[in-house]
């Protein structure tokens, strides 16, 4: 059975921007969702990826999934980030966004959900 340290061990650094600004992470990396006129805002998140205890990177990881939702602890959407540790979410209405990112192994199997991080969108 496939065991993740994860227990604080992914930590996610975020920096955030409003509609228009800067990259994602590349032609692979780079998340966007499509939205409506009335949305105005994007995310850029950046995270490192788990240790093991003894500081040595956990080599099982297949990819990461962003957590996202308007409520603390309640996230309505994912976004499958591949093996990189950066996206941008685009077209995000004005409003508080609660951010958790997971880590799955090759059978898929899904960490604990990160520290929580929380964004404001104006």
């Amino acid at each position: 059975m496939t065991k993740f340290l994860f227990a604080g061990a992914l930590v996610m650094f975020l920096m955030f921007s409003v509609a228009g600004c800067g990259s994602g992470a590349g032609e692979s990396g780079s998340t966007s969702i499509e939205g409506s006129e009335t949305t105005t805002g994007s995310m850029t998140l950046a995270w490192d990826a788990p240790v093991n205890s003894d500081g040595t990177a956990v080599l099982n990881i297949s990819g990461y999934k962003v957590h996202y939702g308007t409520s603390s602890g309640n996230y309505t959407k994912t976004l499958n980030t591949g093996t990189q540790t950066t996206c941008t979410i685009n077209g995000l209405a004005p409003g508080t966004y609660y951010i958790a990112v997971t880590c799955y192994d090759s059978l898929g199997k899904e960490s604990s959900f990160s520290n929580e991080a929380s964004k404001t969108i104006q």
